[in-house]
């Protein structure tokens, strides 16, 4: 009896001490900074609770955000239950945050009744001079009715609202309007964004990327509810590239996406001048995405490099498969001489892209040197064409790559090319062999007449940024060897 006692005596002593904490004066005020201090810190941004009283059956809470703008919640709500009916209002003369002050009032008020898994939101008023209307009723954890109108609302200024930096100046548009047939959600939706400009200065800060130029952009979307799934379309165009969205369909209740998408850069220059790589032409790809189970896939094709051009992102994984990709069109993009032509065939599965797991398979057909751009580089008289094949095939498992290849040309064949080359440390060590059948081919390049055969072997080597290079050979009657270290070359014969 004597535990029954003291246990019922702890159980009435916490009943107590919970009910004086939850539903009295003092207790909310003990609880009220610890409160403010959570919200704070969730948000980033200045917070205060100036009221806060909560009842059996009623709150009265009121708060300062940003130090300007006031918000207050009151009316019936049951802790019990988790059932109310309030009232809500969000108001203030100006906002004023650390990077931005909006000298325009904001004036919101509505309504808020039900539960927490079927409730209804309704208020209306003005936000920094844009006009915002809107309702939406909630049943079983699930939107059936909405009614959202907003009218040039300043993207720059609801970034300010949200404390978030101010990526960008625009203005938005957004007409919803949903209504219920048989317990399910039916309507349309329209949003817009106009006069997009990306802000230069804050990307840089945020992101460490330089843009060079303004960038604008615009967006429509069009999206219509029908039951459980949202299907939607629109266009983001922007200075940079066009994108298009296509046979969107999202699924509401388990949250799955599907999309078509065209991507349209008609100068990848611009590009190019953000990732500060040279790039020139045009970029077309068409794809489709896929969302679901928290994993996202990607399958994309294009065409703009002459042949076909696959790339699938799943998850960890990146597979590329490319056949007859034009060479003389992947040099043109990555703004290099056109020193070579040929179609591309290359495979690329990375099993793992944290890890860095995976393999490259690639050959060249019809390869060819073209001799007036080699001219550019080494004073001689080449052949208009070179005609040469290649193969490369590499293993890639723990940050390291290693390879083998061979390219074999009219002039020369460079076989047994095997190495490992380690991605972190950007170490490269590798051996070759070279082979020549007939030195004639080469006498545009010595200016004298040569014969018979030649082959040499040796190593390639780069390290702490320095490159090596050596080759030996016997095919000029004794050993000779030739080094490139530390940028002095060296011959040793005997």
């Amino acid at each position: 009896m004597r535990f029954f006692a003291i246990f019922l005596a702890t159980l009435v002593l916490m009943f107590g001490a919970t009910y004086w904490l939850l539903f009295t004066a003092s207790g909310n005020n003990i609880l009220k900074p610890y409160i403010e201090k959570k919200i704070e810190e969730v948000i980033d941004a200045p917070f205060k609770i100036e009221r806060f009283r909560l009842k059996v059956a009623h709150l009265d809470v009121e708060v300062l955000y940003q130090n300007s703008i006031r918000a207050g919640l009151r009316g019936d709500f049951s802790i019990f239950s988790k059932t109310f009916d309030m009232k809500y209002s969000i108001n203030g003369e100006k906002l004023v945050t650390p990077t931005l002050v909006i000298d325009e009032k904001i004036d919101l008020n509505g309504e808020l009744a039900g539960s927490l898994n079927s409730f209804i939101i309704k208020g209306g008023g003005v936000a920094f001079e844009a006009p915002l209307g809107f309702s939406a009723k909630v049943d079983n954890k699930t939107l059936t009715t909405a009614t959202v109108n907003v009218k040039d609302a300043s993207i720059e200024k609801l970034l300010g609202l949200a404390s978030q930096p101010l990526y960008s100046k625009g203005l938005l548009n957004m007409d919803v309007e949903i209504k219920e047939k048989d317990g399910k959600p039916f309507g349309d939706a329209k949003i817009s964004l106009i006069e997009g400009i990306l802000n230069e200065k804050v990307l840089k800060e945020e992101f460490g990327v330089e843009v060079g130029e303004k960038i604008t952009y615009k967006t429509s979307i069009d999206a219509a509810v029908e039951e459980d799934f949202v299907k939607a379309k629109g266009v983001v165009d922007s200075s940079l590239a066009k994108l298009f969205i296509n046979d969107a369909v999202f699924n509401i209740k388990n949250q799955n996406l599907t999309s078509k998408f065209k991507l349209l850069a008609q100068s990848l220059k611009k590009l190019g001048n953000i990732v500060e790589v040279p790039l020139n032409g045009a970029l077309e790809l068409d794809g489709e995405l896929k969302y679901s189970n928290n994993v996202a896939k990607i399958v994309a094709n294009s065409d703009s490099f002459g042949g076909d051009l696959g790339v699938v992102y799943e998850g960890d994984k990146v597979f590329v498969k490319g056949e007859e990709i034009s060479l003389e069109k992947l040099l043109f993009t990555a703004n290099m001489p056109p020193l070579v032509k040929g179609d591309l065939n290359l495979s690329v599965d990375l099993n793992s892209i944290q890890n860095l797991k995976g393999e490259v398979r690639a050959n060249l057909n019809k390869g060819a040197l073209i001799g007036k751009e080699l001219e550019k580089m080494v004073e001689a008289k080449w052949p208009k064409e070179v005609a040469f094949s290649s193969d490369l095939n590499a293993d890639i498992k723990n940050g390291k790559v290693n390879f083998n290849a061979l390219i074999d040309s009219e002039l020369a064949k460079l076989k047994d090319v095997k190495g490992e080359f380690d991605i972190e440390k950007v170490v490269l060590n590798s051996v070759y062999e070279l082979e020549i059948e007939e030195l004639n081919k080469l006498s545009f390049l010595t200016k004298k007449a040569l014969k018979g055969e030649f082959s040499a072997n040796g190593e390639l080597r780069f390290k702490d940024e320095k490159p090596y290079f050596d080759a030996k050979t016997n095919s000029l009657g004794g050993e000779l060897v030739f080094v490139f270290e530390d940028e002095v070359a060296k011959v040793d014969a005997k």
